[in-house]
């Protein structure tokens, strides 16, 4: 809900002078300004022991009452009111965005009071500075708001501003503390807009945001054009001017001619001008020349004697809530008959909109007469055919516009026909749409029907199905919201319906008036909305985002409640269109209060009921939370017609959030569709990555099986050539006897096949048979960077470069294990070589 601020003490104007200035030393919240009070929690009721027959009893009753509405024995409880408000409705009051300041000055903007307390300040001031004032701020916008009330929420800036500061200048301060604190205020006097209007919450507000826009939202557009206009006009002139002097008549006219005839040839003149503008103009362009400095000289009274032609409805005319000639003061003001008003407005704006077509087709034709572009053969026709219809943007925010101002209940009665013809035709007449909220009554938006929760036309929906009308539909409660659709509307070249919910009496509690409002759009009772034609896409047209959680069906807040035992506890808790019933309707004939004996599963939240399939619902009764004047929680089950109209307004609310693009079917079909996608690409990808690493691993344990087999067979047959290594390169030693001394004899052949058999054995290069290592460091001591050790502190050769083969033959002799292989020598150039070989040759 809204945000609050506790009212256990009010400053009144003259209680200023009483008080003491809120240092900034002092440990205050400034926000609230006030003394707080202890607050009063909400408490779950007492339970009276009931026996099961008077249980059963009670239900029957319940079920009766909720398929049949009927309450024959209504019991009426003090002050029912919807749980969540109750703290609101009992002393809080809520925190708004009034008083609403509107700006005639460009230099500021439209914004809440409060608001623009803060900026000015931020502006005037540097981080640090005027502690004192900052901290008093509140007082300001308290004096404010009760001068603005008190003079019947609607007054001038100044009248109320100056006062609020003379007041607070006025507070005990001492010392130097005084002086800074008398300069920072006049310092922030200063910086202060000099003119503005301040407006509270009232059934006017929005008849005076729309004079307020009507009257300075074109006015300095307007200036300017007809400043354009004036300047073509005198352009238009000039081209006149140069024609009379060259007209005969007009020479011949001139006085004293014949005197001067003698020493001047005036049919010379026509040799000083310009060939081009030597020629006669021809008598068409003449004219058309002559006609538009007529049209453009009725500029300033087409554009100017009216800031808007207002249509006025006959129901609403003869409201006396509403003084019409104060309020509409200095406008075109007509009175419709009843049934007709969207009639009116249509006939009016094809006699006003023909005035101004005519001096918007005087103004292009003026632009090409000066520039020497208008063509005849092009711009004749196209003139000729020119009406509203062609008018740019800019050109239509420059007219004065039709405003028919209605009551929502008469557009969606008599004039429904009417209506929609008007917003179909295109015309960009605006439509203020007045909805009060009826007491005691629920409200269709104009409809009242004998079944109150019957289905309820939306005009706001009529408007948008037509696609082409602006639509805002928006509610008393958020000044901001209204303002800035109504600013919106206005300066759209298409039709606008600005449809607006107020209070139809307001009470002597402004926070009743309040909450009588926003529960209508808490409750999706009057969702609010903007529909821009604008927007390039259909989506994008749309904005809900000022609905509270407009993400979600219904809005959730906390709230507090001691239980049975006085113990503090907390829950969540849904805001529904029957909490708005409750509030606006008398709650104990259009609710059943549920004895605390009574309460089973069976009653259940009425947002939950909802959200249940038929299957589940068989024996459920929904509820909702009330509080009474003592603040006593009650649970109060819910008929059938109001449970089928809360779907009905949940449905419009589905129906506008997917508008909106919230929730939407589309959008989530397509995530759900992306994420279907991607899961399915993962899934592919690591199918082929599974499979990738299934082929390596089978390659790794192939390999692995191998060499494991090697090295048991090698452990068990304790074959020196079976190593955990692979192969070595093998290759035959060189023969150290001369090939010329080899004997041929078949004993001689024998003996080399034997030898090469044994030198085919000799690996070239050095190697460990790691299976046989002991681990005993003697080599990876003395060569550690010839010698390694394996993962199972077994060595291996890792680079013999690093040592010569003399030291590789001493680590081969010192292993114990003699499981060191040297080869045979990698550096042929190192001395020695056929003592280390044959030292080597037992080794390899």
């Amino acid at each position: 809900m809204s945000k609050t601020k506790t009212t256990s003490k009010e400053f009144m104007p003259d209680e200023f002078l009483h008080e003491e200035a809120i240092e900034p030393k002092q440990e205050v919240e400034i926000a609230l300004m006030i003394e707080k009070q202890e607050p009063r929690h909400l408490k779950l009721p007492q339970a009276v022991p009931a026996t099961e027959a008077e249980i059963k009893k009670q239900w029957r009753a319940i079920r009766h009452f909720f398929r049949t509405g009927e309450n024959p024995n209504p019991v009426e409880v003090a002050g029912l009111k919807p749980a969540l408000l109750a703290h609101f409705l009992n002393g809080e009051e809520p925190l708004t965005d009034y008083p609403l300041f509107l700006s005639e000055e460009k230099e500021f903007e439209h914004c809440s009071f409060s608001a623009l307390l803060k900026n000015i300040f931020q502006k005037t001031f540097k981080e640090g500075e005027a502690g004192i004032l900052f901290n008093n701020l509140q007082r300001i916008e308290n004096y404010v708001r009760k001068y603005v009330a008190v003079a019947g929420n609607y007054c001038s800036l100044n009248l109320v501003f100056e006062p609020a500061l003379n007041e607070l200048s006025k507070i005990k301060i001492k010392g130097d503390d005084r002086i800074n604190f008398l300069k920072d205020i006049e310092k922030f006097k200063s910086n202060f807009p000099e003119t503005g209007i301040l407006l509270g919450f009232s059934q006017q507000t929005p008849v005076h945001i729309l004079v307020h826009l009507l009257k300075h939202q074109s006015k300095l557009k307007r200036n300017n054009f007809i400043a354009e206009l004036h300047s073509v006009k005198s352009g238009l002139e000039d081209l006149l001017s140069v024609e009379k002097i060259k007209s005969p008549k007009e020479q011949s006219s001139k006085p004293g001619i014949d005197f001067a005839g003698e020493l001047i040839e005036f049919n010379t003149l026509e040799t000083l001008l310009p060939e081009s503008a030597s020629e006669s103009m021809p008598q068409k362009r003449f004219e058309r020349i002559s006609n538009c400095i007529r049209v453009l000289a009725m500029a300033e009274n087409i554009l100017q004697k009216h800031d808007a032609i207002i249509y006025l409805g006959k129901t609403l005319a003869d409201n006396q809530n509403y003084n019409w000639k104060e309020l509409l003061h200095g406008f075109d003001l007509r009175i419709a008959e009843a049934g007709q008003s969207c009639s009116a407005a249509s006939a009016g704006f094809r006699l006003h909109i023909a005035e101004l077509s005519k001096l918007i087709t005087a103004a292009r034709v003026a632009r090409l007469e000066v520039n020497n572009k208008y063509d005849d053969e092009i711009h004749d026709d196209y003139f000729s055919r020119f009406n509203w219809s062609y008018f740019t943007e800019e050109e239509t925010s420059l007219c004065p516009p039709i405003v028919l101002v209605e009551e929502t209940q008469n557009l969606l009665g008599n004039e429904l026909h009417h209506f929609s013809a008007l917003i179909a035709s295109n015309k960009p007449v605006k439509i203020m749409a007045v909805n009060r909220l009826l007491p005691n009554k629920i409200n269709t938006n104009g409809n009242e029907s004998d079944d109150l929760f019957s289905f309820q036309q939306e005009l706001s929906v009529l408007a948008v199905s037509q696609r082409s009308a602006f639509t805002l539909q928006t509610a008393l409660h958020n000044p901001m919201h209204m303002l800035n659709g109504f600013a919106a509307g206005l300066s759209s070249a298409s039709p606008a319906l600005l449809h607006v919910l107020v209070n139809s009496i307001l009470n002597d509690s402004i926070t009743q008036n309040f909450f009588e409002i926003s529960s209508a759009v808490e409750g999706r009772q009057f969702p609010l909305f903007t529909y821009n034609t604008k927007g390039e896409k259909w989506g994008s047209r749309f904005n809900i985002n000022d609905n509270p959680q407009p993400y979600r069906n219904w809005p959730e807040y906390f709230f507090e409640f001691k239980n049975e035992h006085d113990v503090l506890e907390k829950s969540e808790l849904d805001f529904t269109f029957a909490d708005y019933i409750a509030l606006n309707k008398v709650p104990y004939k259009n609710l059943l209060v549920v004895l605390p004996a009574c309460w089973s599963d069976d009653l259940i939240p009425l947002s939950d009921y909802l959200e249940l399939s038929p299957e589940q619902l068989y024996s459920k009764v929904p509820f909702i939370w009330l509080a009474d004047a003592e603040n006593i929680l009650h649970k109060a089950a819910v008929p059938f017609s109001l449970v089928i109209a809360a779907k009905e307004r949940l449905d419009l609310w589905n129906f506008i959030q997917e508008l909106g693009g919230v929730n939407s079917f589309h959008v989530e079909q397509a995530i759900a569709r992306t994420r279907s996608e991607m899961q399915e690409q993962k899934e592919k990808e690591i199918k082929e990555i599974e499979s990738k690493f299934e082929k390596q691993i089978e390659e790794v344990r192939t390999t692995a099986t191998g060499e494991a087999m090697n090295h048991l067979a090698g452990i068990l047959l304790d074959l020196d050539r079976i190593t955990s290594l692979p192969a070595p390169q093998k290759f035959s030693s060189p023969s150290l006897t001369p090939a010329n001394k080899e004997s041929k004899s078949p004993e001689n052949l024998s003996l080399k096949v034997e030898a090469a058999e044994k030198e085919e054995e000799v690996s070239a290069e050095p190697w460990v048979d790691s299976v046989k290592c002991t681990s005993c460091n003697e080599c990876t001591d003395k060569y550690p960077r010839a010698f390694k050790y394996n993962s199972d502190k077994q060595a291996y050769v890792d680079d013999p470069t690093t040592v010569t083969y003399a030291q590789l033959i001493k680590a081969t002799e010192a292993c114990p294990a003699k499981c060191i292989h040297p080869g045979l020598p990698m550096n042929p150039n190192e001395p020695g070589l056929q003592e280390l070989i044959a030292r080597a040759k037992p080794f390899n």
